[in-house]
């Protein structure tokens, strides 16, 4: 593995992972396997607490997303999941550009 696929696997996995546990674009489907109710004052409780804690934990299931992207590189197709991750990749430079200059 090159350092520019190791560094655009790297960027594609967070932004993957950004996308399962933040992002506004996956809301109702992540509230519906979260089992998730809004609270007096916006805070969210959630009927399936430990998934909820794994999904939304860098650490915890950015490592899970990790080991898919890597075995995906490894036995798949090196070529297609760096071609795959590049969108990914790009757009997670994009996001962390605009939120420290922006």
């Amino acid at each position: 593995m090159t350092s520019l696929g190791f560094v655009i696997l790297s960027l594609g996995a967070w932004r993957l992972w950004r996308v399962l546990s933040t992002d506004e674009i996956l809301d109702i489907p992540r509230d519906r396997l979260l089992g998730t109710s809004q609270l007096s004052g916006g805070v969210a409780h959630y009927k399936r607490k430990r998934l909820a804690a794994f999904l939304g934990c860098a650490w915890c299931s950015g490592f899970w997303i990790a080991v898919g992207v890597f075995a995906s590189w490894h036995w798949w197709s090196a070529e297609n999941t760096v071609l795959i991750a590049t969108p990914f990749a790009i757009a997670a430079v994009i996001g962390l550009v605009t939120a420290h200059l922006d």
